[in-house]
Protein backbone atom coordinates (compact mmCIF):
# COMPACT_ATOMS: atom_id res chain seq x y z
CA UNK A 1 0.00 0.00 0.00
CA UNK A 2 1.41 3.36 -1.01
CA UNK A 3 1.09 6.46 1.10
CA UNK A 4 -1.01 9.23 -0.39
CA UNK A 5 0.64 12.57 0.35
CA UNK A 6 -0.76 15.82 -0.94
CA UNK A 7 1.12 19.10 -0.64
CA UNK A 8 -1.15 22.11 -0.98
CA UNK A 9 1.52 24.77 -0.55
CA UNK A 10 5.17 25.00 0.37
CA UNK A 11 6.83 27.67 2.45
CA UNK A 12 10.45 28.44 1.73
CA UNK A 13 12.40 29.66 4.73
CA UNK A 14 15.22 32.05 3.91
CA UNK A 15 18.60 30.71 5.01
CA UNK A 16 17.34 27.18 5.68
CA UNK A 17 19.81 24.52 4.53
CA UNK A 18 18.64 21.58 2.46
CA UNK A 19 19.06 18.19 4.13
CA UNK A 20 21.57 17.02 1.51
CA UNK A 21 23.75 19.99 2.52
CA UNK A 22 23.70 19.15 6.23
CA UNK A 23 23.96 15.33 6.30
CA UNK A 24 27.47 14.05 6.98
CA UNK A 25 28.40 11.50 4.30
CA UNK A 26 32.12 11.51 5.11
CA UNK A 27 32.23 7.85 6.21
CA UNK A 28 29.96 6.49 3.45
CA UNK A 29 31.87 4.73 0.67
CA UNK A 30 28.97 4.11 -1.70
CA UNK A 31 25.41 5.39 -1.89
CA UNK A 32 22.40 5.49 -4.19
CA UNK A 33 23.07 7.84 -7.08
CA UNK A 34 20.59 10.75 -7.15
CA UNK A 35 21.71 11.54 -10.72
CA UNK A 36 21.05 8.00 -12.01
CA UNK A 37 17.54 7.24 -10.78
CA UNK A 38 14.12 6.80 -12.35
CA UNK A 39 11.42 9.41 -12.03
CA UNK A 40 9.32 8.46 -8.99
CA UNK A 41 11.97 7.05 -6.66
CA UNK A 42 12.89 9.25 -3.70
CA UNK A 43 16.45 8.99 -2.33
CA UNK A 44 17.22 9.97 1.27
CA UNK A 45 19.65 12.80 2.00
CA UNK A 46 22.39 10.35 3.02
CA UNK A 47 21.89 8.29 -0.15
CA UNK A 48 21.29 5.05 1.75
CA UNK A 49 17.51 4.71 1.49
CA UNK A 50 15.08 4.66 -1.42
CA UNK A 51 11.31 5.05 -1.30
CA UNK A 52 8.68 4.70 -3.99
CA UNK A 53 5.07 5.73 -3.38
CA UNK A 54 3.86 5.05 -6.91
CA UNK A 55 2.69 1.81 -8.47
CA UNK A 56 5.40 1.95 -11.12
CA UNK A 57 8.63 -0.04 -11.12
CA UNK A 58 11.47 2.35 -10.27
CA UNK A 59 15.25 1.87 -10.43
CA UNK A 60 18.46 3.39 -9.13
CA UNK A 61 22.15 2.62 -9.47
CA UNK A 62 24.86 3.33 -6.93
CA UNK A 63 27.82 5.70 -7.05
CA UNK A 64 30.27 2.78 -7.26
CA UNK A 65 31.02 0.73 -10.35
CA UNK A 66 32.16 -2.89 -10.44
CA UNK A 67 34.20 -4.16 -13.39
CA UNK A 68 35.72 -7.42 -12.15
CA UNK A 69 36.19 -9.60 -9.10
CA UNK A 70 33.73 -10.96 -6.57
CA UNK A 71 31.44 -8.43 -4.86
CA UNK A 72 28.53 -8.47 -2.47
CA UNK A 73 26.24 -5.95 -0.82
CA UNK A 74 23.81 -5.98 2.05
CA UNK A 75 20.41 -4.35 2.25
CA UNK A 76 17.55 -4.18 4.71
CA UNK A 77 14.04 -4.37 3.23
CA UNK A 78 11.66 -2.49 5.52
CA UNK A 79 8.40 -2.71 3.54
CA UNK A 80 6.47 -5.37 1.70
CA UNK A 81 5.83 -5.39 -2.02
CA UNK A 82 7.45 -6.47 -5.26
CA UNK A 83 11.16 -5.61 -5.39
CA UNK A 84 14.17 -6.60 -7.43
CA UNK A 85 17.63 -6.04 -6.02
CA UNK A 86 20.78 -6.74 -7.98
CA UNK A 87 23.49 -5.41 -10.25
CA UNK A 88 22.82 -3.35 -13.40
CA UNK A 89 25.00 -2.30 -16.28
CA UNK A 90 25.42 1.38 -17.04
CA UNK A 91 23.97 0.64 -20.47
CA UNK A 92 20.67 -0.44 -18.88
CA UNK A 93 18.03 2.22 -19.51
CA UNK A 94 15.46 3.08 -16.89
CA UNK A 95 12.01 3.55 -18.39
CA UNK A 96 10.43 6.96 -17.82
Amino acid sequence: MCTDIKVFFAVLIDGRNYSYETVNVENINVMLNTKDVSEYLKISADGLEARCDSYSFESVRSTFSVKSGAWYYECLIITSGVMQIGFAQKESHFMR
